[in-house]
This record gives structure tokens, sequence and C-alpha cells, in this order.
């Protein structure tokens, strides 16, 4: 499986709570569980948000890092 270090595939809080606090009551054998957004989103969509909600530029990292 490849991984896309350019998607964003967090979830709220309170739903990756209220999932463990579901796989918890589970009486079924020992599993492991990975919680995560079924639909990602690129690190360039939320840079965008941002950028616009605060209206600020967006900058390449190097030109960001260097200042």
């Amino acid at each position: 499986m490849l991984i896309n270090r350019q998607a964003v595939d967090w979830i709220p809080v309170d739903f990756a709570a209220a999932a463990i606090l579901d796989f918890r009551r589970y009486s079924g054998p020992a599993h492991i569980v990975h919680l995560r957004h079924p639909r990602p989103v690129s690190w360039r969509l939320i840079a965008a948000s941002l950028s616009e909600e605060f209206s600020v530029p967006l900058v390449p990292y190097p030109e960001w890092f260097a200042k």
C-alpha cells in the first residue's frame, strides 16, 4: 500500500472517540483499527483555503522558511 504524504486524512476528535468506544464494546477476537477520513484532501487545498480565509499570499516553502 502506498501512502500519499500529500494527503490529509484527519478525522474530528469526537468521531475518533466515538469509534474507539464502539470498538471497546466489541467482544470478538482482538483486532487493530486504523482510523482515517474516507475522503482525504491535499495539503495544497488546505493551504489555499487558509490563504483565502486569512487574506495572505501563498509562498513556496523555501521562501517562507528563509524569511
